[in-house]
């Protein structure tokens, strides 16, 4: 019995606590790197109840979009209210050339970081790569990246 009434009274503590954390994902983010020749912007949000998220890496003049997926959130157990308590999102992209696996991760001081995972499908030769960014939210007034389509 005393087991039970623990649990029920440290179990809505912890569902509470955690429940914002899919917000921390939210919103436009910019890669801290300005010299970044991979990922330099990404954008997750709700949509109905969808998880969209959009990426954008460094082309000239101005940055290439990877285009809009859909987000997988993934909670800390299989119990987990997912995606109210999502700890990490994943997101994948294919392009002609090459299939993309992102994987976001909340970080210190309300950064993202997301690693990148890169294999290349043509037959360039190139090999697989793996980046590590980290991301914060602009300023406000900051130009969003242009949609090429």
């Amino acid at each position: 019995m005393w087991r039970r009434v623990t649990a029920l009274l440290v179990l809505p503590l912890s569902a509470s606590a955690l429940s914002a954390q899919i917000n921390t994902f939210l919103g436009t983010w910019k890669n801290v790197d300005p010299n970044a020749q991979g990922l330099t912007t990404l954008r997750i949000e709700i949509v109905g109840t969808n998880l969209k998220v959009r990426a954008w890496g460094k082309c000239s003049p101005s940055d290439c979009p990877w285009g809009e997926t859909e987000g997988t959130p993934y909670g800390s157990d299989i119990h987990a209210d997912v995606p109210q308590t999502a700890r990490v999102i994943s997101a994948q992209f294919s392009s002609k050339i090459s299939q993309t696996l992102l994987v976001v991760h909340a970080a210190q001081n309300g950064r993202l970081q997301a690693d990148v995972l890169k294999r290349y499908t043509d037959t360039s030769g190139r090999a697989n790569m793996s980046e590590t960014a980290v991301l914060v939210r602009p300023l406000p007034n900051a130009p969003e990246p242009k949609s090429r389509t």
